[in-house]
């Protein structure tokens, strides 16, 4: 007995080729993807970065404590790195908000996504002063 083929003439809805699709359809799409890292709990260093990693990134837009600070179309830093400096000797003590929005190439097919991070400027340590003798 012999096997029974089946041609894309006959299944049309199962051959993309007879559907219409074209070979540029077919290709496969690579995902964007995105990552955001920098101080987390109390910042002991005058000046941190906040840093923006990812593939296939088109432009990245920094927010620090729900203000726009930066828009970048292309990483600022070697190794496609997207940094934002941020001065912690100029903020006010508390807790300090930083966003990364991301937008990605349309060719990824990769909605926007946004990353956040949060650190403080701790104050001074309080040390109770040492009594010394006796009061009178």
């Amino acid at each position: 007995m012999r096997p029974i083929l089946c041609t894309c003439v006959v299944l049309a809805a199962a051959c993309p080729a007879a559907a219409g699709a074209s070979v540029q359809d077919q290709t496969p799409v690579h995902p964007g993807s995105a990552r955001l890292r920098g101080p987390t709990g109390c910042a002991t260093r005058a000046l941190v970065h906040v840093i923006a990693t990812g593939r296939r990134i088109a432009d990245v837009t920094f927010y620090f404590d729900n203000k726009r600070v930066k828009f970048l179309t292309v990483p600022n830093q070697p190794g496609g790195r997207w940094t934002l400096p941020i001065r912690v000797r100029a903020l006010a003590y508390g807790p300090h908000r930083v966003q990364a929005r991301f937008r990605f190439v349309s060719a990824s097919k990769t909605l926007p996504r946004t990353l956040r991070l949060t650190f403080d400027r701790c104050g001074p340590a309080v040390v109770p002063l040492a009594r010394t003798g006796s009061a009178s």
